[in-house]
């Protein structure tokens, strides 16, 4: 189950911490605005499968060994809107007055807030049965909050022998198709809906298709959402977009979702497994029965009759009132050739009262007493369930900072002024820190062009951007060529960049010994697409920036528990500028397009590895190299420390420490992470600046 395994993944990732599921459920709304490829969609489901998949997701939580979770939500909220129907709900603050069955948003509850007056199932009771003339065709209409709803007496009709059309001219009669598609007959009223019922089956509610209010709205011009006097007789399919088309992080693509609205549910709505049921037919009293949810029939507000009625040449989407609904039903034989229109003559008129204040009842639905069944006999896990009895008390500095699965640093070559055009807002956005190597000797006070190679000339960063870039990352010190390096240049860059440096990238295969005493880390400069390596025992991974984003994920993939360090030369936008005079080649290794990296940023933000600069690994690699963890304990206090010899006014990173224990809750204090944790995975992770003293008191 997908649920399941990424609930494992999560826990795993927040390393013992108690997970609460804070937001979870399904709606039982009619309409669908996310369609999920395992079933679990956001609306079009029944009461019955709502119950059915929320009691699904909730044993995965249990199972999972979740701390918690919160069902969303307790009630059906009206108020709420949702991207897939709220540009069409007008006015927008008159949403509370009504009930949207296509809103998914506003049918999450457990606990029914609705109106609906009449039960769909055949049985004209509830609407004074004894008015319909049993021997004679007629028709009633009725309103509420959440439906429009018409109900007939249909002498001598059988879906063995005949379809049955339904013609709804909802505004102006003016407007509309005033032909329909199985006679030649033209109607003085325009019809904006035709619902056509063949057999229990196949029933649908068809548009006039200027009026339809399908839209893309991020990649086609929205429609004018209006109905237009026309004669064509051509109805179509009611279609809404669920989910828009994607292109993932590693290129694969996920076509668009286009829900199809128009069939039409046969079913009793008093069962909870057609709770969504649109229409009944009793083929023995030949009575029909349907709701249509108010926003099937582009009603934007029925509270105060406001139907859709978009003016082109405006932002906003505006409405008319609606003087009455004009309605026409026709009997005809299988193919389609007229036997019988009701009324003969002008149509059946329905006029509703509107409303300030909606009526409405509360009613638990059937996912209250599927979980009530549920944790009545559900036995509660203890808080210690994955604690083993005896766990003997240990500290241990785990490989990398926060108990991550590795460690990847992003870093910059060449001093490219795009790498501050492109790159830095996009490390920004993420909260992402990287290295940059600046070449002193091309360090002026503002942007200038240098040769890269064969004459082309690029343009290279000033002392102001620098000065920006150094605020919130690390300044590297890249010497050009095999040139020797000058302490008196590494001083000056300090000065100019208001950085202190302690990270050379150097190309050279020794390093004399000024080099060794000026840097705290020094990173090869590498040709290769991928270099394994070490300084001073510390063992990392070059890999260049020339590689797609499958390549990349196989590599982090591959590097789990390892250092990678992951260079970058200079960044293009392909839609405004395509480097020029460059060979492939060049292009390749050293170029990649400003779209291609930062979805290669946000691959990396989602993976579990500890991302940071490069000076920042390091330190903690050599700290955790050197360092042990003294122990001392008396009664119920702990006192430990972090001890190395290393100069702490340059290794002072903090070192996260694993202490595994029985203890149920504990209280730190000393440490980067002071606070008092309950133990729920047999250990607890802290962090710790080296040669501090830290004390934990055991609690229970």
């Amino acid at each position: 189950d997908p649920f399941f395994g990424y609930l494992k993944d999560l826990k795993q990732h927040m390393q013992g911490m108690p997970l609460i599921i804070a937001e979870y459920g399904l709606p039982s709304s009619r309409g669908s605005s996310h369609y999920s490829p395992y079933g679990f969609h956001q609306g079009g489901h029944s009461e019955s499968d709502q119950a059915k998949l929320s009691l699904i997701l909730t044993k995965d939580i249990v199972n999972a060994n979740c701390g918690g979770a919160i069902y969303f939500a307790w009630i059906d909220e009206w108020f709420k809107h949702n991207w897939f129907v709220m540009d069409l709900e007008q006015p927008f603050e008159d949403r509370k007055l009504w009930h949207n069955m296509e809103n998914p948003e506003q049918n999450f509850g457990i606990y029914a807030m609705e109106s609906r007056t009449k039960t769909i199932d055949g049985d004209l009771s509830d609407w004074g049965g004894d008015d319909f003339e049993v021997s004679e065709m007629n028709i009633k209409s009725a309103a509420d909050p959440g439906y429009f709803y018409l109900a007939a007496r249909l002498p001598g009709f059988n879906f063995i022998h005949n379809n049955l059309y339904i013609a709804i001219d909802t505004y102006d009669e003016e407007k509309g198709d005033h032909r329909l598609p199985f006679t030649n007959k033209e109607f003085d009223n325009g019809f904006e809906f035709l619902l056509e019922f063949k057999s229990r089956d196949s029933a649908l509610i068809l548009v006039d298709e200027p009026y339809s209010v399908f839209t893309d709205i991020y990649n086609d011009i929205p429609p004018v959402y209006a109905s237009r006097n026309n004669n064509n007789g051509e109805f179509i399919h009611e279609l809404m977009l669920t989910n828009r088309g994607r292109v993932g992080l590693l290129g694969e693509k996920t076509d668009s979702v286009i829900v199809d609205r128009s069939p039409l549910v046969f079913g009793n709505s008093s069962s909870p497994g057609y709770s969504n049921a649109d229409w009944y037919f009793n083929d023995t009293d030949n009575t029909l029965e349907i709701r249509l949810d108010w926003h099937l029939i582009n009603v934007s507000d029925p509270a105060k009759r406001y139907v859709l009625d978009d003016k082109a040449g405006t932002k906003d989407i505006e409405y008319s009132k609606t003087d009455a609904f004009k309605i026409y039903i026709f009997i005809t034989g299988k193919n389609n050739g007229l036997i019988q229109q009701y009324p003969q003559d002008d149509p059946y008129s329905f006029i509703w009262d509107e409303w300030e204040i909606p009526e409405y009842n509360a009613r638990l639905k059937p996912v209250y007493y599927t979980f009530q069944n549920y944790f009545n006999n559900l036995t509660p896990c203890s808080d210690r369930n994955n604690i083993q009895e005896e766990t003997a008390e240990a500290f241990k500095i785990t490989d990398y900072y926060n108990d991550k699965q590795g460690a990847i640093s992003i870093s910059f070559d060449n001093a490219g002024f795009s790498q501050y055009q492109y790159a830095l807002p996009v490390l920004m956005k993420y909260g992402i820190n990287a290295s940059f190597g600046i070449i002193p000797e091309l360090l002026d006070d503002t942007p200038g062009l240098y040769e890269l190679d064969e004459n082309i000339k690029l343009k290279r960063l000033g002392i102001t951007q620098v000065q920006e870039i150094a605020r919130s990352n690390e300044i590297a010190f890249q010497p050009p060529g095999n040139k020797l390096i000058d302490q008196s240049e590494l001083l000056s860059l300090e000065h100019k960049t208001n950085a202190v440096i302690h990270t050379l990238h150097w190309n050279k295969p020794t390093l004399n010994r000024l080099t060794q005493s000026s840097f705290m880390f020094v990173r090869k400069m590498s040709k290769t697409d991928v270099l394994e390596t070490d300084y001073k025992g510390i063992k990392y991974t070059i890999s260049n920036s020339g590689m797609s984003q499958v390549k990349l994920d196989s590599l982090i993939r591959s590097h789990k528990h390892q250092w990678t360090i992951l260079v970058y030369h200079h960044l293009f936008d392909k839609q405004t500028e395509i480097p020029l005079k460059i060979s492939d080649d060049i292009l390749n290794k050293f170029f990649i397009e400003k779209s291609d990296f930062e979805k290669q940023i946000r691959l990396l933000r989602n993976s579990n590895y500890w991302i940071s600069t490069e000076a920042n690994v390091y330190k903690y690699l050599r700290e955790k190299n050197e360092s042990s963890v003294q122990v001392m304990q008396f009664q119920n206090m702990i006192f430990i420390k972090i001890v190395n010899e290393l100069d702490m006014k340059i290794f002072n990173h903090p070192l996260t420490v694993n202490f595994k224990t029985n203890a149920k809750t504990i209280r730190i204090k000393g440490s980067e992470s002071d606070g008092t944790y309950s133990n729920r995975a047999g250990f607890i992770n802290f962090s710790a600046l080296p040669n501090k003293e830290i004390t934990i008191e055991v609690i229970e």
